[in-house]
């Protein structure tokens, strides 16, 4: 958690309804067990989501967010063609949309 706070921007509050007995839970990834309990906040468009809001997303770390925003700036990411090379692509899937749709099911 403490790296997620220093190096990614998210906040104690982020996580404490994730909390058990003050700890993280140890069977899911802190950020997929933070977008299991705030499900208003995904799924969430890469196409214009700041990297701020994409470096949240599970399985989007800093190196994955700045690839997506060199691509999208190159075309809209309308596919899962467009999004081909993307490390955690099946991770991050059933958090984004991609132009409006969602891809994962």
């Amino acid at each position: 958690m403490d790296f997620l706070i220093r190096d990614y921007g998210f906040s104690y509050e982020d996580f404490k309804k994730i909390l058990k007995d003050g700890n993280l839970p140890l069977d899911l990834d802190p950020k997929t067990a933070r977008a299991m309990v705030n499900p208003h906040l995904f799924p969430v468009e890469i196409n214009s989501a700041q990297y701020e809001m994409l470096i949240r997303i599970p399985g989007i770390g800093k190196r994955t967010a700045e690839e997506i925003i060199k691509r999208r700036r190159k075309k809209k990411l309308r596919t899962l063609e467009d999004l081909k090379g993307i490390r955690n692509l099946s991770k991050i899937l059933p958090y984004i949309t991609l132009d409006g749709k969602r891809i994962y099911s």
